[in-house]
């Protein structure tokens, strides 16, 4: 699966996520070392299929460091950025963004689902990719898409 895929499929899984409130709420809650219980929609299951797909789409980029490393603010993964901040982002930043949030989920186990996940953060950056990807006519396309 191309990068371009993973991110056509993920936004409305995401979107069904955030979108409710009892689905979000077991995000929060989630723990590697809990049973998890309450997860009648086999989310666990499918974030951590989502989890796989970000790595073997390339979404979850190896050079990410190099590329995060040169944001101006160390946290910026952990937030939603001002538009006007996030429109100056080129997609290869935007994705070193998203691949924070998941090597951070390597230091600090679950973090991708009951953070990252829960609280939208993951959504908003393939969004905006997803959004960027889609030719607007007459306009030329943004960052070499």
């Amino acid at each position: 699966m191309k990068t371009e895929d993973f991110i056509k499929i993920s936004v409305p899984f995401l979107e069904d996520i955030y979108k409710d409130k009892d689905k979000r709420k077991w995000c929060s809650n989630y723990s590697v070392y809990s049973k998890n219980n309450g997860d009648i929609w086999n989310l666990k299951n499918q974030l951590h299929h989502f989890m796989d797909e970000a790595y073997e789409s390339g979404c979850v980029s190896k050079d990410y460091a190099n590329i995060y490393n040169q944001l101006e603010k160390d946290n910026i993964y952990r937030e939603k950025l001002e538009k006007s901040v996030l429109a100056k982002l080129t997609d290869e930043q935007i994705l070193s963004i998203i691949a924070m949030q998941f090597r951070n989920d390597h230091f600090c186990e679950g973090v991708l689902i009951n953070t990252f996940v829960a609280e939208g953060v993951t959504l908003f950056y393939l969004k905006e990719l997803a959004q960027r990807m889609v030719p607007v006519p007459g306009k030329p396309p943004k960052n070499g898409h």
